[in-house]
């Protein structure tokens, strides 16, 4: 956490209350329609409670910005096995670590979402390398073996192809469940991961 934001502490059950609110606020509504009062009505706390840690709407929603980087990042950084080498493997432990993050979160989907464009454009402040820092240089190069793709392939393009074959996978799977109104399954979710990194193995990867 960076000096803004010391004394803001998730940990805190109040804190944690008002970020998933805030989450699935401005994950149904731009930021001019999102209603603080609906935010904090659906904590469950006093207005003296919200303005104790935040100091208004733009605050709530910059600080959600920067902490949406930040946990994913910092999932990544501590939970993906680095000493793998294979690409695909990496990229289906991202999954697994968003996944699971999104349990605590529900909305932070809906939220990346509908905002993916303000993010982009917010100040260097909040980027992910400023976040985080080259966890994304590493992610996608560090102690990879690319010597099983075939001669022909860029690897790079390899990457990006894949990123945007599993991310949209993912998006569309979410936004199956939260039209139908089920519970996001999970084990479904992971199936289909498998399914599609299998057939990109099966593009990329030289014949054994």
């Amino acid at each position: 956490m960076t000096d803004r934001y010391d004394h803001i502490n998730i940990e805190n059950e109040k804190t944690f209350k008002i970020v998933n609110s805030a989450y699935e606020e401005f994950g149904s509504c731009d930021y001019a329609k999102a209603s603080l009062n609906n935010i904090i009505k659906r904590a469950g706390l006093s207005k003296g409670v919200f303005y104790h840690y935040f100091k208004d709407k733009k605050e709530l929603f910059d600080f959600l910005v920067y902490f949406s980087i930040k946990i994913l990042t910092d999932d990544l950084g501590k939970n993906i096995d680095w000493q793998d080498n294979d690409f695909f493997n990496r990229l289906r432990q991202s999954v697994v670590v968003v996944l699971e993050r999104f349990q605590n979160y529900p909305y932070l989907m809906d939220f990346f979402y509908k905002h993916a464009g303000k993010m982009e454009r917010l100040s260097p402040y909040h980027q992910t390398a400023n976040i985080s820092p080259n966890i994304k240089n590493k992610f996608y190069h560090y102690n990879l073996d690319f010597s099983r793709v075939r001669e022909n392939v860029d690897i790079e393009k390899l990457i990006t192809v894949s990123e945007l074959v599993i991310s949209g996978l993912t998006t569309e799977a979410f936004k199956k469940f939260k039209l139908s109104g089920d519970k996001v399954d999970i084990d479904f979710i992971m199936n289909e991961v498998d399914n599609y990194l299998e057939f990109l193995r099966e593009q990329f990867y030289r014949k054994n």
